[in-house]
């Protein structure tokens, strides 16, 4: 199988702020836990980037759940070269089967992600479903936690970072044990909802990016701001109910995810231009001299 490499689009951007509600989003039975386990999950093939270093004051532990992550950025590329970004929220009670449950989520033209409100993200599902193949296969999933101070917390081994194998260690103080990122296999859950993956862990590379640390100290290597599920041949919207895990953590209340260099103001970058331009300017002239 062939991992699908990064792909250059010519891009669409949707933009979806609200919230609707969720017309068929497959999810958790009320009081049920989707225990992302070995038993119930199989690890993906995994890849780990340093991209935009970010930092953060620290973090508020190892538990995260649904209504923790609210302001995370969403972003769906499909094969039309359509892009729909949402932010996180609140998408309510929802019902599927006749089971009712909270989830907080994003939803829109394209289909839905949601995850159990109270849910943990070390022992449960997140929910993919498309709701349209007007756009195309799904070729990518791209998670960026900062907006709402969450975090991707790598199976972090004394091999480092390692999906499959080496014995688990603490990472970044505040952050251990996360679960492997994996996808549902067949199970008791998914056998209960009457779905299952269509997809199964050859098909999908997770990819962590952005490396994050907390102030004042270099990054562990356990953390990051992005992640992001590339589909080998994208997802189509009659390929069922997706359903993946992967591990997040939280910045303290109150503090923020940015980027250890920060981005200069336009103004900043216009002025650094036209520095630019006098030194070399004056290099010419010397020349001529």
């Amino acid at each position: 199988m062939t991992i699908m490499p990064t792909i250059t689009l010519c891009l669409t951007v949707h933009t979806e702020t609200r919230m609707p509600t969720v017309r068929s989003l497959l999810a958790p039975l009320i009081g049920s836990a989707l225990l992302a386990s070995s038993a119930q999950g199989q690890s993906i093939a995994t890849q780990y980037e340093t991209g935009t270093a970010y930092t953060t004051t620290s973090l508020t532990g190892f538990s995260t759940s649904g209504a923790a992550m609210a302001g995370m950025l969403v972003t769906a590329r499909f094969a039309s070269g359509d892009v729909f970004q949402g932010t996180w929220g609140n998408l309510g009670t929802q019902v599927y089967g006749g089971a009712s449950f909270s989830a907080y989520g994003v939803s829109g033209l394209w289909g839905s992600l949601a995850f159990p409100t109270a849910g943990d993200s070390n022992d449960n599902f997140w929910f993919l479903r498309l709701a349209s193949g007007d756009y195309g296969a799904l070729l990518e999933l791209t998670l960026n936690g900062a907006p709402g101070r969450t975090l991707f917390d790598c199976r972090f081994t004394t091999n480092g970072c390692d999906n499959f194998a080496g014995t688990l260690v603490n990472g970044t103080p505040g952050s251990s044990g996360a679960i492997a990122a994996q996808v549902a296999t067949t199970n008791q859950f998914l056998a209960q909802i009457g779905s299952h993956n269509l997809f199964d862990a050859s098909d999908v590379l997770g990819v962590y990016s952005n490396s994050v640390s907390l102030t004042g100290n270099p990054p562990v290597g356990d953390l990051f701001e992005q992640f992001s599920l590339r589909f080998d041949g994208g997802m189509t919207v009659d390929q069922g109910l997706f359903l993946f895990a992967v591990d997040t953590d939280n910045a303290a209340v109150g503090a923020v995810i940015v980027p250890t260099t920060p981005v200069p103001e336009p103004s900043s970058l216009v002025l650094l231009v036209g520095a630019f331009s006098g030194l070399a300017m004056a290099a010419r002239r010397r020349r001529v001299v």
